[in-house]
């Protein structure tokens, strides 16, 4: 089976000229790529912002050669991966859309509410109210007659009896968690509110890092170190033969643990997957040792030869925060080189198929023993 994922540029240049903002946009396709009678599923993950979802649809048209896209999926709806995924609904034929609808879950967040004033109809209306963007394209989908799914742990895709995309999270019980920390404000472990959150970031600084090999600075984030809304991000695993391929869009230590416990539910080590999407861009806030040691597996000797990669989506101008070198050269350390958007598209396609475009190839981030990084 053949397949190609291809990693879409997301931002646009600030007032200075500088592009600081990162998001996800992704495409693939896999089946018969390169046979006499062609035949391709096609997948959209994320849209990035509305910029970068218009030249994702002309990428698709141009180099798939075909405006029908099978499945879209929408990991969560911040605006740098849903915003773009309106102009995919509306420039392609779609067949269906994953997306969770928070308003249809009411009565599970309800009585997660430490709040004797909240009604069911109240919070279905807050739902809709905090999460427009995604009522918005769920209107969308259904005045064009897409279906829509919730892409809920367990929801997957099978020929003959083989999986060939399954989702890893999250489960409904753990959304109906993130829905209504997010809803108050608070972290998953509801003891820090967003806003003391965003608030301390805002007061961060930029300070010098050195590590060595077998000295690794990455450190377990905090339980609080990511939102709630991230953390419900979906993550879905993919198997192209005996490719097999990790998206995890901004899911955190939390959500990436329970996906990973789902995975070994279903038989599947992930640590065997040769593509690994960084999640959040690169953040640290993201990740620490023991999830890496459990995705990845554990660091291996200097120089060891590297069978897997990790993709990321990043913004030109996004470091030291997007990707952080704590994180790539946690990932490296594991055989897993980094390979970022940084302005362009990053295409990994399976043998065969490479060189088909005269693309020359991207660089991997190379270990970084002295780097600054944000507080």
């Amino acid at each position: 089976m053949e397949y190609e994922i291809d990693f879409h540029p997301v931002g646009d240049p600030g007032e200075d000229g500088k592009c600081r903002r990162s998001g996800d946009a992704i495409s693939l396709r896999f089946g018969n790529l390169l046979g006499t009678h062609r035949q391709q599923t096609v997948a959209v993950i994320d849209g990035g912002f509305r910029s970068s979802g218009e030249k994702l649809c002309e990428h698709i048209k141009h180099y798939y050669g075909t405006d029908v896209v099978d499945w879209v999926f929408c990991s969560h709806s911040h605006d740098d991966h849903i915003q773009g995924l309106f102009a995919v609904l509306e420039t392609l034929k779609v067949k269906l859309l994953l997306i969770r609808r928070p308003w249809l879950h009411a009565d599970g967040v309800t009585t997660l509410l430490d709040d004797n004033r909240s009604t069911l109809s109240g919070t279905k209306q807050r739902l809709k109210e905090s999460f427009r963007a995604a009522w918005d394209l769920c209107q969308l989908a259904e005045s064009k007659g897409i279906p829509i799914h919730e892409p809920f742990e367990g929801t997957h895709s099978a020929v003959a009896g083989q999986k060939q995309m399954l989702v890893l999270g999250p489960s409904e019980p753990f959304y109906h968690n993130c829905l209504a920390a997010e809803l108050s404000e608070e972290s998953l472990e509801g003891t820090a509110s967003l806003r003391t959150i965003l608030t301390s970031a805002l007061r961060a600084g930029i300070h010098a890092v050195s590590e060595l090999w077998d000295q690794e600075k990455l450190s377990e984030p905090a339980p609080d170190a990511v939102s709630p809304l991230n953390n419900s991000s979906t993550v879905v695993y993919f198997a192209f033969g005996d490719n097999k391929v990790l998206f995890t869009a901004d899911a955190g230590v939390q959500g990436l643990t329970l996906a990973h416990e789902y995975a070994i539910s279903q038989g599947l080590d992930l640590r065997q997957c040769t593509r690994v999407q960084v999640p959040h861009h690169g953040s640290k806030r993201n990740v620490g040792p023991a999830i890496l040691d459990k995705l990845l597996g554990p660091i291996l000797p200097l120089n060891a030869a590297a069978t897997r990669t990790g993709m990321v989506s990043c913004a030109t101008d996004g470091e030291p925060k997007h990707p952080s070198a704590r994180v790539t050269n946690a990932f490296l350390r594991r055989g897993v080189p980094v390979t970022p958007t940084k302005g362009q598209v990053i295409c990994f396609m399976s043998p065969g198929m490479h060189g088909a475009r005269g693309w020359t190839a991207a660089m991997p981030i190379a270990f970084k023993p002295d780097y600054s990084e944000e507080d």
